[in-house]
C-alpha cells in the first residue's frame, strides 16, 4: 500500500517538473548510473518546485525506473572552436518512456551532432514531464466515442 501511495504522489509532483544537467560524456553514461551528477529540479510554481525537488531526491529510483511518462527532451550539443566561436546544436524530442531510457532515445541525435568534430565540449540536457499517462487518455476518449 505504501509503495502505491509513493508512486501516486510521485506522479502528481512529476507532471510539469523539469530536470536539467550537463554531461561531458553522454556516450559513456546512462541516466541511471549518474550517482554523482547534480540534477537541477525545476517547476513554474515555487511551492511545487520545492515539493517536487524533495520528492525527486527521496524517490528518484522509482521515478527513474518505474514511471513511464511523456517527456520533452532538449539536448544541446556545445562545440568550442580554437578561434573562440561557440556552436550549439539543439535537438528536441518527445518520448513516452522511463527517465532511465532517455539517453538511449537521444543518443543517435547527439552522435549526428558530433559530426562537427573534435571540438565537442558537452551536452546540456533539459527534460520536462508533459504528461503522466497519455495512453490512458487516448483509451478513455476512444471508449467514449
Amino acid at each position: 500500500m505504501a509503495k502505491h501511495n509513493i508512486k501516486t504522489r510521485a506522479r502528481r509532483l512529476v507532471k510539469g517538473m523539469s530536470l536539467s544537467w550537463v554531461d561531458k560524456t553522454p556516450e559513456k553514461d546512462e541516466v541511471t548510473t549518474r550517482e554523482a551528477l547534480n540534477f537541477k529540479v525545476g517547476r513554474k510554481n515555487p511551492v511545487m518546485r520545492t515539493m517536487a525537488d524533495q520528492m525527486f531526491r527521496q524517490h528518484k529510483n522509482t521515478i527513474y525506473h518505474h514511471l513511464h511518462l511523456l517527456w520533452e527532451l532538449t539536448a544541446t550539443s556545445v562545440f568550442k572552436y580554437p578561434n573562440g566561436v561557440e556552436q550549439r546544436e539543439e535537438t528536441i524530442l518527445k518520448a513516452y518512456t522511463i527517465l532511465a531510457d532517455l539517453n538511449n532515445v537521444v543518443f543517435e541525435e547527439i552522435e549526428r551532432d558530433r559530426r562537427y568534430g573534435e571540438h565537442f565540449q558537452h551536452v546540456e540536457f533539459y527534460v520536462k514531464c508533459l504528461d503522466i499517462n497519455p495512453e490512458r487518455k487516448k483509451g478513455s476518449s476512444n471508449e467514449a466515442a
